[in-house]
């Protein structure tokens, strides 16, 4: 996150690759696969071949960097699994672009650098021409895993009965997680506007508890198979995904023909929640008069009674390329469980530049237009019994969320 903030305005572009601290993999992991498998070939080869480096660790992550002119800056917290130096190399046809490291210039065009960026301030000289450069680091709290590209995902499969058996008995009142949902959302100035900006639209209360239960039983019908991607390092997604119409692989992160069709009733529910959100805020329908038929709906369960249940900050770019320049929006229902949905410029903005928005059962968002690609994502799960005391009878405890999209032009 503190890259794109030391960058000067306009100033180039900045994304990593590799392992998080938690396990996970940045995006590009899988939109530029060719490049995460060449970046640390490259670092393999520097290590085995330059004297000064051999005996280092091969790093989790790397940060690519294209005409970027960093302002002076530590790098907090990329000094993890042992080691407590950050490998830094410049490539491409440009004049100046030295680096700066406490008021010390370095070349380091093809001349691989190892220093502190942790605790040591460093900046970025001017330059002419076309720079790139490349940070190798592992973030302090990385798990000791192989690199996330070389990773074949598996799945936890299975059913989901979505509607619990009316004997099961569930605990209520307020538990230690709802009460860190209250917190947060008394913490940061949650948006309470239907219309937090342009293209995004929040209806609340769409659907009755009844007719919640009422969907619930008619997906349970379907006999629908949850999977949770687990990748061999052991993590896996924080939620478990169904998909109809067409599914998403999260792996190749493209769709595929292979899914159950998307029943009649769910289309008609589209239909109705998109002009519902329509008058809310016209400009959600993009380029678009009309509210075209969803061909994907993807469904999230978030367990209640898992650790960390959420989705990191995404985009939703893999549809056609004609789908996302027209802004045909994304609609997305809540069932059960509340959550705290975020909204942000980029990936990697700042906790108190992100927009917050508490979803309800039966809420309906939402975004398209100049929204349809917005960076959004679930920063926390808390039971939804908060609302009124008590989950509504036949309810599973968790958070059930179909996003409805048009994936083919």
């Amino acid at each position: 996150a503190a890259r794109l903030q030391a960058t000067c305005s306009g100033a180039g572009g900045s994304f990593s690759i590799g392992v998080t601290p938690e396990g996970q993999a940045p995006p590009r992991n899988n939109t530029l696969a060719h490049l995460v498998t060449a970046v640390f070939d490259l670092e393999k080869l520097l290590l085995s071949t330059i004297p000064f480096l051999q005996g280092r660790q091969t790093s989790k992550m790397c940060a690519v960097n294209f005409d970027a002119l960093f302002l002076p800056h530590v790098d907090t917290g990329s000094a993890g699994g042992g080691q407590s130096n950050s490998l830094f190399v410049t490539l491409g046809d440009f004049c100046g672009g030295e680096l700066i490291v406490e008021g010390i210039a370095h070349d380091c065009r093809y001349k691989p650098l190892l220093f502190d960026a942790n605790s040591k301030r460093h900046w970025t000289a001017p330059f002419t021409g076309e720079r790139f450069s490349l940070v190798w680091f592992t973030p302090h709290g990385t798990i000791d895993s192989e690199i996330f590209h070389d990773q074949v995902p598996q799945f936890i499969e299975g059913p989901l009965t979505l509607v619990r058996s009316m004997t099961k008995e569930f605990t209520t009142g307020l538990n230690r997680r709802s009460k860190r949902f209250v917190f947060a959302c008394n913490k940061f100035n949650l948006s309470v506007s239907v219309n937090p900006q342009s293209g995004v639209a929040l209806c609340r209360e769409f659907l009755s508890a009844q007719e919640s239960i009422q969907l619930l039983k008619m997906l349970d019908s379907l006999k629908l198979n949850f999977v949770k991607p687990r990748y061999l390092n052991g993590q896996t997604l924080r939620c478990r995904v169904a998909c109809l119409g067409r599914r998403w692989n999260h792996h190749s992160q493209c769709y595929e023909d292979d899914a159950t069709p998307l029943p009649q009733a769910l289309l008609k529910f589209a239909r109705r929640a998109a002009q519902a959100c329509k008058v809310i805020d016209p400009s959600i329908m993009g380029n678009t008069e009309k509210y075209a038929d969803p061909d994907v709906c993807i469904l999230n369960f978030y367990d209640d009674t898992e650790h960390r249940a959420g989705m990191g900050l995404h985009q939703d770019i893999a549809e056609d390329p004609g789908v996302i320049a027209r802004g045909d929006p994304v609609i997305s229902l809540s069932i059960g469980s509340s959550a705290l949905f975020v909204l942000a410029d980029t990936r990697d903005a700042y906790p108190n530049d992100r927009t917050r928005l508490r979803l309800d059962s039966g809420d309906v968002l939402a975004f398209g237009g100049a929204s349809r690609v917005v960076f959004h994502g679930v920063e926390q799960i808390a039971p939804f019994f908060l609302k009124d005391g008590k989950a509504p009878d036949g309810m599973y405890p968790g958070r059930l969320n179909l996003t409805f999209r048009k994936s083919k032009t």
